[in-house]
């Protein structure tokens, strides 16, 4: 660390092999920038990749099996009076070791598939990252610049275990990005107006090399070849630009924002098949050469009324947006032009000091992503060759939700009732042909279908201040149905899950507290209404935390996991002294008590239920010092 009065600079170097994520230090945003980066392409697209299984619901750290290393150079320079600049470095080199297994049900109204797989991969992430931020805030303006260069040269390998081969994949995925953000805010009269700039231009190079090679029915005439090497390049410019102001008239607030946004992308693509003797192209079938451009004009209209316990909010954006697809390879293309309103009201009424309603209505209409539109096959990973070429989606989603709220801080009562209903409609059903080794053909249709989701969510927490307890408790229900179209068949499908979540916190004394949570989840499956599976998952956690003296802290924390058949008892000890004049903390942690080696976990999507079982991280003992200067 470094500190003068016109610069400040402070440096760090982690290494961990702990289960510990530092790269997670890196992503944080707040709501509302996610909520305005909605519109952006992608961080980074990810168009291939290996195959794995998903994370499993426990904490990340009794998994995570990782080698990381992270530098971090953070440093401010006042150039003047009114500017600084802030710079921002970081390498990261990150290795990441994955075992895992899956069992992947299918169900049909004729039939019900089931695959079996085991992964063994590696995950390797390199990458460097640079923000340098010009800020200034002053009474005549504050304005903020960042720009941010990123350069990533990831790649991932593996290999996949099936009852009938071995299947190696290998991926390489580099990115490489840069972007400019700026925002200025300056008095116009009683008035500010604010404007807001960004520019992006990335390319994302990547090939996947599966050996053996994959879908030969549809590759190489049905005769089995040794490898199959995909490539793609995606590269993209976006820009967003826009200015706004906020105008008040007693208890109206209105905020008009006018804005151009514009993305021009190039896809390119093929499929290399590998024998001993020679490599050859798929066909034209299997390549894609794709110009797309998005553009963009619109007017966001925000207004707010205010007036004693009401505040009504009407959001009126609406846009003018055109998609022009052109598919060299094939002279295929495109042209969509459309005008959308995406209307939003809410109202927010606080019935009395401890009662309050909110309830909404939302209108909104979306087109497709073009990242994802292309007109030739593309091998997206060892068991799935997809191909979109149907017309551009058009998405609507109609939402109406309901919020009752009683909130006492002198009672220390607290309640919430939320219900959320959405109907979502869209022109396009994907086709999915899943074939008896797994593998699947996916396909875009012209079939228009329509989604119904519904959420009802409850909870309620009570202190009793003579037990010194709070008892806290959480319950939801969603309901989702909507139609698939597998092996050419059409069927309705309908997901509802329930969950319920009851915890207990005692202080049984000044130096020990008892905390105690159940979840329980039940996962329910419907095919034409006929239910397909149902699976409970039950997690009961216990963590007793005492005080010995002011200096000293001991935590058990216990976990108890009971899934279908499986069930899991994680236990981790913790000591903590303090060396108050020192300002030193010694920790001496011991985790996975019970030595744990795998986990297993159930998951339900659309049609299909998962079955994954993890390895873990062994039983480790770890000693930390901390301090302060």
């Amino acid at each position: 660390m470094t500190f003068t009065k016109s610069f400040q600079v402070v440096s760090s170097y982690q290494s961990i092999n702990t289960g510990n994520d530092v790269s997670r230090q890196l992503k944080v945003l707040t709501l509302n920038d996610l909520l305005r980066h909605a519109d952006r392409p992608t961080d980074k697209p990810m168009m291939l990749g290996i195959l794995d299984v998903s994370q499993p619901q426990i904490e990340q750290r009794r998994y995570l099996d990782n080698r990381v290393h992270l530098i971090n150079l953070n440093g401010l320079q006042r150039i003047s009076r009114d500017f600084q600049l802030r710079a921002n470095l970081y390498y990261i080199n990150d290795r990441r070791q994955q075992e895992a297994s899956l069992v992947r049900t299918l169900y049909t109204p004729a039939d019900t598939l089931s695959f079996s797989e085991e992964f063994d991969n590696s995950l390797h992430d390199n990458y460097l990252l640079g923000e340098f931020t010009l800020s200034r805030n002053v009474k005549k303006n504050y304005l903020n610049n960042t720009l941010k260069i990123q350069s990533r040269w990831d790649n991932r390998t593996g290999t996949v275990f099936t009852p009938g081969e071995n299947i190696n994949q290998s991926l390489d995925n580099p990115f490489r990005s840069v972007s400019n953000s700026l925002r200025s805010v300056k008095p116009v009269g009683k008035h500010l107006v604010e404007f807001r700039s960004y520019i992006s231009y990335d390319q994302s190079p990547h090939t996947l090399s599966v050996i053996p090679g994959q879908f030969s029915g549809a590759l190489n005439n049905s005769l089995p070849y040794e490898a199959t090497k995909q490539q793609t390049e995606l590269t993209r410019f976006y820009t967003d630009n826009s200015a706004s102001m906020v105008l008040g008239w007693e208890g109206f607030t209105y905020t008009p924002r006018l804005g151009l946004a514009w993305r021009q992308q190039t896809l390119e693509s093929q499929i290399h098949t590998l024998n001993t003797q020679a490599e050859s192209e798929a066909g034209s079938a299997f390549a894609n050469k794709l110009k797309a451009r998005h553009s963009q004009a619109y007017l966001h209209n925000d207004v707010e009324y205010r007036k004693k316990k009401l505040t009504i909010t009407l959001k009126l954006p609406l846009s003018l947006q055109q998609i022009s697809l052109d598919e060299q390879a094939t002279e295929e293309g495109r042209e969509l032009m459309r005008i959308l309103l995406d209307p939003r009201l809410m109202i927010d009424y606080k019935l009395t000091h401890f009662w309050r309603l909110r309830g909404g209505w939302s209108y909104t209409n979306s087109l497709g992503d073009i990242d994802g539109i292309y007109y030739g096959f593309i091998l997206k990973n060892y068991r799935s060759l997809n191909r979109n070429a149907a017309p551009l989606s058009e998405n609507t989603r109609q939402s109406f939700s309901a919020h009752l709220a009683y909130r006492n801080p002198i009672t220390s009562f607290f309640n919430t009732l939320t219900y959320i209903y959405t109907l979502g409609h869209t022109n396009l059903t994907y086709s999915s042909l899943v074939q008896d080794d797994g593998t699947t053909i996916t396909q875009t249709r012209d079939l228009p279908q329509t989604t119904h989701i519904q959420s009802l969510q409850l909870y309620t927490s009570k202190f009793f201040s003579a037990s010194k307890t709070t008892i806290t408790l959480h319950a939801g229900l969603n309901q989702q149905k909507e139609k698939s179209l597998i092996n050419g068949e059409l069927f309705d499908t309908k997901n509802r899950f329930y969950n319920i979540r009851p915890e207990l916190n005692v202080r049984i004394t000044p130096w020990l507290n008892v905390e105690y949570a159940l979840d329980a989840t039940l996962m329910e499956t419907y095919i034409d209404e006929e239910e397909k599976s149902n699976i409970s998952l039950l997690r009961h956690k216990v963590n007793i935390f005492a005080f010995p003296t002011r200096k000293q802290m001991i935590s058990l924390e216990t976990e108890y996991y009971d899934y279908k058949e499986s069930q899991n008892f994680f236990a981790d000890l913790l000591f903590r002294y303090t060396f108050s004049k020192q300002k030193l903390d010694v920790e001496l942690r011991w985790n996975n008590i019970f030595n744990n080696l795998t986990y297993t976990s159930l998951q339900a999507s659309t049609f299909t239920v998962y079955e994954s079982v993890y390895q873990l991280r062994p039983s480790q003992v770890l000693l930390s010092v901390k301090f302060g200067f």
